[in-house]
């Protein structure tokens, strides 16, 4: 996954401040690089392990991810009742 990141070049800088990630992108960008990286790892954690919960796992708690970009891929990948549950 680091690598991904690293191949992705997505930089951002964590702002103590705020608490979140600031991205030197475009957030449709950064959006965009994190789902190309993110999407094999869910496919796997959901259809190979049949996983949701460990896709939602390494969502939330394995990535340097901004919350905003986290809670829309949460969305797209219908996680999102799960997430409800599980961090409620």
């Amino acid at each position: 996954l680091q690598r991904r990141m690293q191949e992705a070049r997505i930089r951002y800088d964590y702002n103590d401040e705020l608490g979140n990630y600031e991205y030197r992108l475009p957030f449709s960008e950064v959006l965009q690089l994190w789902e190309n990286i993110l999407s094999p790892v869910v496919e796997y954690c959901y259809h190979v392990l049949d996983s949701p919960l460990l896709a939602l796992e390494k969502i939330f708690m394995d990535i340097p991810i901004d919350y905003s970009i986290r809670q829309q891929l949460i969305y797209k990948w219908g996680l999102d009742a799960l997430a409800t549950q599980y961090f409620a």
